[in-house]
């Protein structure tokens, strides 16, 4: 598939155009004239232009992630391959251009599918294989046109075939997609991970929280007697404008912190809440050491390359790739997760 993208790029070049191309695919980074590496790193450690020129000079840029990769070959996992302990049967699966296939799929291991573009990947694995077990575990499935302006909707066609054997070794279907965690601010990490409930309780349970009788709630943006009253916890104010677009503008009574004055009096650790929600993953691991139900969540999140995100950072702030590793960490801190399958589509 890249080689057919890189041909058809070179067309493009070829015929006087300019191409900008944003990708992390090592064969698409080489094939380039020219890289614009930027970083060093995610979110509020990035956002510098590293290095800007032909391929060759990147490899003089000690501060590039980029580097290690194009010029000295990407780490390898090493992974001890298992047998299946069970399989999952499925025939005659029929879903677009697949017709009354029998495929089996093992239980207990890491499987990939895979083919080049258009072969039968997603109408196999993300549809046919979801739907069915989906009808089996009684799970409603998602619609994947909700996005889609209604004119533009294509026909669902209802997917064929039947599962015939394994499904008493299957308990949960759970897809680690790219779609939001959230569709609001309201939505951030910490919410969407449960954590954010234990960070309340902690405030809760301070001596100054306790005198003026503040529960959890009180430190929830959601709740009104804890929240600024000017923005309803939002942060920011919807700004009309006449003549121009209309903005979200700061807050100008919390001016950003979500909560009301007599909330942010209460602290922990010398800190507010805001101030808490503030805090990156890394900063708030370190703060909550000590606390191990905040902390392993907070851990997780790191190992799955998060530690650059602020815990208060909103849903509709975040990328699709962000979004599936949040929900990836939150079933990682999961105390039961057997003969569950997961279902990532191109992660």
């Amino acid at each position: 598939d890249a080689q057919s993208l890189l041909a058809a790029l070179d067309q493009l070049k070829a015929a006087g155009n300019s191409l900008f191309v944003v990708e992390h695919e090592i064969d698409v980074i080489r094939h380039a004239d020219w890289l614009v590496d930027v970083g060093p790193d995610a979110g509020e450690q990035g956002g510098r232009v590293l290095y800007s020129g032909p391929p060759a000079g990147l490899r003089q840029v000690e501060a590039s992630h980029t580097r290690r990769y194009l010029f000295s070959g990407a780490t390898r996992f090493d992974s001890r391959a298992r047998p299946p302990s069970a399989w999952l049967r499925l025939q005659g699966v029929t879903r677009n251009n697949v017709e009354g296939l029998d495929v089996d799929f093992p239980l207990n291991v890491f499987t990939t599918v895979t083919g080049v573009s258009g072969s039968g990947k997603s109408s196999l694995a993300s549809q046919a294989l979801v739907e069915l077990l989906a009808a089996h575990l009684g799970h409603e499935t998602r619609d994947e046109q909700e996005d889609v302006d209604p004119l533009e909707r294509s026909t669902q066609v209802p997917v064929g075939g039947r599962i015939v054997d394994g499904l008493d070794h299957v308990k949960r279907l759970v897809r680690v997609d790219q779609k939001p965690i959230g569709r609001t601010p309201r939505s951030n990490l910490a919410t969407y991970t449960g954590l954010f409930d234990h960070v309340r309780k902690r405030f809760a349970a301070t001596a100054a929280a306790r005198k003026r009788r503040y529960d959890p709630g009180r430190f929830s943006f959601n709740v009104a007697k804890g929240r600024c009253e000017t923005c309803e916890g939002e942060g920011s104010v919807f700004v009309e404008l006449l003549f121009m677009p209309s903005v979200y503008a700061p807050c100008p009574t919390c001016h950003g912190a979500r909560y009301n004055a007599a909330t942010l009096q209460i602290e922990l650790q010398g800190r507010n809440i805001a101030q808490v929600l503030g805090m990156t993953v890394e900063q708030a691991a370190a703060f909550f050491a000590d606390d191990a139900a905040i902390a392993r969540p907070l851990q997780v999140l790191i190992e799955v390359g998060l530690g650059y995100l602020r815990l208060g950072q909103p849903a509709t702030e975040l990328s699709g790739g962000e979004a599936q590793r949040i929900k990836l960490a939150s079933e990682l801190q999961r105390a039961q997760r057997r003969d569950t399958v997961y279902l990532l589509d191109e992660p």
